[in-house]
């Protein structure tokens, strides 16, 4: 039996290795997801030595190409520094050739560069036009910030209803910010009729998740 189970092994290690000659063939070849999914290999230490640059330097061949995600792989280093020299500018760049692809992890990121004047000039409206995108698609950060947008009415004219509209999206989908927002919301009663059970169940949730402000408004609400 043991001899059978060290032969499995061996076997399934020989065709995870023959697997991933052949990614690394046809990403030498040219091919655009064969050299992201090689970059990724590279980046998580997936069956390979961990090496950050070796990783930025399949991404930067695939992001080349037009692949969103190796695009979006590519900010992301030059944003952290790991694995390229650290550039905002460059960050910033791919984060928007990639946004405009459609990818909504890059279409959040633009949203913080564009708030925070990261890499680019700050402008409120373009970080509210591109998380809109993101929210669309079902991005739950990108949901959370533009609720706080509409509440504030920073970016975009002040609408408490669209921001618990987006607030409860982002929540259901279990971001704590949101969590928390929104029951502050039915606390308050704005944008939304006032319902303390509901604010209690969304303060509950966002207290799991470590959420301070929320666990001293639940500790206020039972005295």
């Amino acid at each position: 039996m043991r001899y059978l189970y060290l032969l499995t092994v061996s076997l399934s290690l020989m065709n995870y290795v023959v697997a991933d000659s052949a990614t690394e063939a046809k990403a030498k070849a040219g091919d655009l997801q064969a050299q992201y999914d090689l970059g990724q290999l590279y980046w998580y230490g997936d069956g390979v030595k961990r090496d950050a640059a070796k990783a930025v330097e399949w991404f930067r061949k695939s992001a080349a190409q037009g692949h969103a995600k190796a695009q979006f792989s590519l900010a992301t280093a030059y944003e952290t520094g790991e694995g390229a020299d650290q550039s905002l500018r460059e960050a910033a760049k791919w984060y928007r050739k990639s946004a405009e692809k459609g990818n909504m992890d890059s279409q959040t990121q633009l949203g913080f560069f564009y708030a925070k004047g990261k890499g680019l000039v700050k402008n409120e409206g373009q970080a509210v036009y591109w998380w809109k995108k993101a929210s669309a698609q079902g991005q739950k950060v990108a949901q959370a910030h533009l609720g706080v947008r509409f509440a504030t009415g920073i970016g975009v004219a002040k609408n408490t209803v669209t921001a618990v509209k987006w607030w409860r999206k982002s929540a259901e989908q279990g971001n704590m910010l949101a969590q928390y927002n929104l029951a502050v919301m039915y606390v308050r009663g704005r944008g939304v009729q006032r319902n303390v059970d509901e604010a209690v169940n969304w303060y509950r949730k966002a207290a799991a998740q470590g959420h301070q402000g929320a666990r001293q408004a639940l500790n206020k609400l039972r005295n």
